[in-house]
C-alpha cells in the first residue's frame, strides 16, 4: 500500500472535499424541505447533493464546466458537443470534443432532473418507462464518447443498462428506509469509491468521489434531523458511480484490477435481496442495517483487491 499522502493535504482534503460539500448540501437540501413546495419528495436530496458538490468544486476544481480554457463558458458551444457526442454527427470544425470526465456532472444532473421529472402522478407509467430509457440512453452515450465506443461499440450499452439498473434499485429500496439510512449509506460507499480511486492514483477522480460523499453526508444529516427523506438525488448516485468508475479505469494506469471497479460501479445492485423482503417488514433499523451490509460488502471487497494489488 502506498505511504500516505503528508498531513497537510490530508487536513485540505477534509475540509475542502468532505466539510464544506456536507455544509452546503445540507443548508441546500434544508432550504428546499422548508420552502420548495414538493421539496420533500422530489428536488431537497439533488438540490443539496449539486449544490454541495459544486461548493466543494470552487476549492478542489476537480471538473471543468469549459469545453476550452480558452474561452467561457458557452451553452450553445456544450449543447452543440453534447449533441456530437450523444448523436454522432454534426460537430463543427472550430469545437474539440471535451473528456468523458467533462460529461459526468452533466449527465449524472440530467438522469436526477429526468427522474424528478418522471415522478408526476400526472404521467402514465408508460410514458414514466419511456423517459427512463430515453435518459439512461443519452447519458450512457454522453459518458461513453465516440472515442471509446469506437474501441467498444457495446460499452454505451453496458453503461445505459447500469444506469438504469442503478436508478430502479435505489429508487425501489429509498421507498421503505428509515430517514438518512440511504444518504448515510451512500456517503459510506462514495468514500470507499474515493479509497480505490487513490490506489488507481488519480487526485482529480479521488476529489470528485470524495465531494460527493461530502454531499451526501449533509443530505443524510437533514434527512435524519428533519425526519424526513429528502428525493431526487438517487439518479445521481446511480449515474456518477458507474460513470466515474469507468472514465476512470479507461484513464489512469494502476494494478488496481478491473473487477475492482466494476464492484464500487455496480454496488447498488447488491440492494436488490431486499426487493424480495415482504413490504409489511421493510422498515426499522434491522431493515436498514441490511441495506448498509449489502450495499457496503462489495464496495470493501474494492477497496481489499485494489489495496492488495497496489
Amino acid at each position: 500500500m502506498p505511504a500516505l499522502p503528508p498531513f497537510e493535504l490530508l487536513v485540505d482534503a477534509a475540509l475542502y472535499a468532505v466539510f464544506v460539500p456536507a455544509v452546503v448540501a445540507a443548508a441546500a437540501s434544508w432550504a428546499a424541505l422548508r420552502f420548495m413546495r414538493g421539496g420533500r419528495t422530489t428536488a431537497a436530496g439533488a438540490w443539496g447533493v449539486a449544490i454541495g458538490f459544486l461548493a466543494g468544486n470552487c476549492f478542489r476544481h476537480a471538473v471543468e464546466f469549459r469545453i476550452a480554457f480558452d474561452r467561457p463558458f458557452s451553452i450553445v458551444e456544450s449543447f452543440v458537443a453534447a449533441w456530437y457526442t450523444v448523436t454522432g454527427f454534426g460537430l463543427p470544425a472550430h469545437i474539440v470534443l471535451p473528456p468523458a470526465r467533462f460529461w459526468l456532472p452533466w449527465a449524472s444532473a440530467f438522469v436526477a432532473v429526468a427522474g424528478m421529472l418522471a415522478q408526476s402522478p400526472r404521467l402514465p407509467a408508460v410514458a414514466r418507462r419511456l423517459i427512463a430509457i430515453g435518459t439512461v440512453v443519452i447519458a450512457g452515450r454522453l459518458i461513453v464518447t465516440p472515442a471509446m465506443r469506437a474501441e467498444f461499440p457495446w460499452l454505451w450499452v453496458a453503461m445505459a443498462l447500469a444506469i438504469l439498473a442503478n436508478w430502479q434499485v435505489l429508487e425501489a429500496v429509498s421507498r421503505d428506509l428509515t430517514s438518512g439510512s440511504l444518504p448515510g449509506g451512500l456517503t459510506a460507499l462514495f468514500l470507499l469509491a474515493a479509497a480505490v480511486l487513490i490506489q488507481a492514483h488519480t487526485a482529480r477522480f479521488t476529489d470528485v468521489a470524495t465531494m460527493l460523499a461530502g454531499a451526501w453526508l449533509g443530505v443524510a444529516v437533514v434527512s435524519f434531523v428533519a425526519n424526513g427523506i429528502p428525493g431526487g438525488a438517487q439518479g445521481i448516485a446511480a449515474t456518477a458511480l458507474p460513470g466515474l468508475m469507468l472514465i476512470a479505469q479507461d484513464t489512469t494506469f494502476s494494478a488496481v484490477p478491473l473487477v475492482a471497479f466494476v464492484l464500487i460501479g455496480l454496488a447498488p445492485l447488491a440492494l436488490t435481496p431486499l426487493l424480495m423482503v415482504p413490504v409489511q417488514r421493510r422498515s426499522g433499523g434491522k431493515f436498514a442495517t441490511a441495506a448498509w451490509a449489502l450495499l457496503l460488502t462489495p464496495a470493501c471487497a474494492a477497496l481489499l483487491l485494489a489495496v492488495s494489488a497496489e
